[in-house]
């Protein structure tokens, strides 16, 4: 029994674990999907009785309206539920009889019990500049933490270059049993087609919308681009993010869907002219399945999604701007002018070599 526990501040981190779901499955493993109530809800869209689902808390970030000022005065609490968790989790081990756990981003989750594994590729955390003399004390408390995990897993390429820039630099020192996965995609493995989904038909002529992320930005970016859309000359989908709920509706010229399975969603990402969506680094993994032109909006004070848009602004594949200053009447055109994410090889066998070592330490 393998427990996978996904940290749930928006669905990025669960989505990511799909791909590791899947290659468990293949090895024959038993799973139980751990995290709170919309982590479960998304993976039983792609899963099903496959396997098994427990809920496992975590801390609700609270965002606001200052987002990086309020993950600052949170921070006693995020230590505090970290530990809190670690000290769940044997618990958790002992009732399944679990043998190993996989955590996206849930740096509580090490036992002295079982063989852990840590998935993150934001190892250097961005800081805002006057925050920046935090940056070392900060990094030592990381390295420290992770180190606490039998191996760590970073979703990016080994060699090449690096989809995540400076945050997933130097991984060596952050831990000696490193592994690059590759980018950890739900439509890495062909489960995807090219087929079109929405009303411009073959000719590509509407324009995605994923909106994502913690409350209560995800709201307010929301109902922006609805406004907006109406203005623009193209047809839309807007991908709300919320699991548990299918329904489709109608708003104008704009199709909206609650949520949707990685089939639909890839038809959707296949068939659009252009995404709009937040620069969370799962988006942006997912996209490079495609090669897409993204128009790229950051959540207000969420220093990584910020620098992600920066990088990928200066590397010449995207257009990013503030959500603020967001006017997709001309910022679409402008996107449109960028080459768009690069599509990046399939992942199979950085995966496999950290699957192969994850699955010896097992036997």
């Amino acid at each position: 029994m393998i427990l996978v526990c996904p940290l749930s501040w928006g669905l990025g981190h669960a989505s990511r674990c799909i791909t590791v779901v899947r290659m468990l499955l293949k090895n024959r493993c038993m799973v139980y999907i751990a995290g709170p109530e919309e982590v479960i809800a998304l993976m039983k869209i792609e899963f099903g009785q496959e396997i098994d689902y427990m809920r496992f808390e975590g801390m609700k970030m609270k965002y606001g309206r200052w987002t990086f000022l309020n993950m600052i005065l949170q921070t006693p609490q995020f230590i505090f539920s970290s530990i809190k968790e670690h000290y769940k989790l044997k618990k958790i081990i002992r009732s399944t009889g679990a043998k190993a756990v996989i955590s996206d981003n849930r740096y509580g989750l090490w036992s002295k019990e079982v063989f852990t594994v840590l998935i993150t590729h934001q190892l250097n955390i961005r800081l805002p500049l006057r925050f920046s003399f935090l940056q070392k004390p900060l990094s030592y408390i990381i390295r420290k933490v992770i180190r606490k995990h039998n191996a760590l897993w970073v979703p990016d390429n080994g060699s090449g270059l690096s989809f995540a820039g400076e945050l997933s630099k130097d991984v060596e020192k952050y831990h000696t049993q490193f592994f690059y996965t590759g980018l950890l995609t739900r439509f890495s493995g062909g489960v995807f087609d090219d087929s079109v989904e929405g009303r411009g038909g073959p000719d590509k002529r509407f324009v995605l919308c994923i909106v994502s992320g913690p409350e209560p930005q995800r709201t307010f970016f929301e109902k922006k681009l609805l406004n907006q859309l109406q203005q623009i000359p193209y047809n839309s989908v807007l991908l709300r993010g919320l699991p548990g709920n299918g329904k489709k509706l109608e708003n104008g010229r704009c199709v909206v869907y609650n949520h949707t399975n990685s089939k639909h969603f890839a038809r959707l990402i296949a068939g659009a002219t252009l995404i709009v969506c937040r620069p969370g680094y799962s988006t942006l993994m997912d996209l490079s399945a495609f090669g897409s032109k993204a128009l790229l909006v950051p959540t207000p004070g969420q220093t990584e999604q910020e620098y992600l848009a920066g990088l990928f602004n200066e590397r010449g594949w995207c257009h990013s701007v503030s959500q603020n200053r967001l006017d997709l009447k001309t910022d679409i055109e402008k996107a449109l002018s960028y080459v768009g994410i690069p599509r990046l090889p399939d992942n199979k066998n950085e995966l496999s070599d950290a699957a192969d070592h994850f699955l010896k330490q097992l036997v």
